[in-house]
């Protein structure tokens, strides 16, 4: 009976200490997050991708947009996620790429592109996209217009939302 307990007691050291782990881990890089955020703007970027200026009269009211491939976009960020954020977060781009998955994740739809090595850009698209995204397949070439959010502490990879086809 005792080495019963033992081994009962030895379980719960390891679920309990695990646990702490995870919890640290989330708040460490919740912490990095915010750290990178408070970064002084003196650090001087070196563009990684063009912001091309549409036409004032543009037929989609875009001033500024960023055209990129996916796996640049998830290179640069993969390189270094504080100069990523600082050239992409916030900002409305074109990303085009080979669709890696579709899902349906609490009610919302996303299409992941192949990025650079084993990563993908995840895309929150945009509910009236459903009827196009239904005609989609792995492996498609696509063009996806959406807001870059930076990278997704869930998800683990560079995110946009409010994303369409184009």
């Amino acid at each position: 009976m005792k080495k019963l307990e033992m081994i009962e007691n030895a379980i719960k050291l390891l679920v309990v200490t695990s646990l702490v782990i995870i919890v640290l881990a989330a708040c460490m890089k919740a912490s990095e997050r915010e750290y990178k955020q408070n970064i002084p703007s003196i650090l001087t970027p070196t563009p990684t991708a063009e912001k091309q200026t549409e036409a004032p009269n543009s037929s989609d009211g875009l001033d500024k947009i960023i055209k990129i491939s996916a796996a640049k976009l998830s290179a640069d960020y993969k390189e270094n996620e504080v100069q990523a954020d600082h050239n992409y977060q916030d900002e409305m781009m074109l990303v085009n790429g080979i669709i890696y998955e579709i899902t349906v994740d609490q009610g919302s739809t996303y299409i992941k592109l192949e990025g650079s090595e084993f990563d993908q850009i995840s895309c929150k698209m945009q509910d009236s996209e459903n009827e196009k995204i239904m005609e989609l397949k792995k492996g498609k070439k696509v063009v996806i217009q959406g807001l870059c959010i930076g990278f997704d502490e869930l998800d683990f990879y560079p995110s946009l939302e409010e994303c369409k086809l184009k």
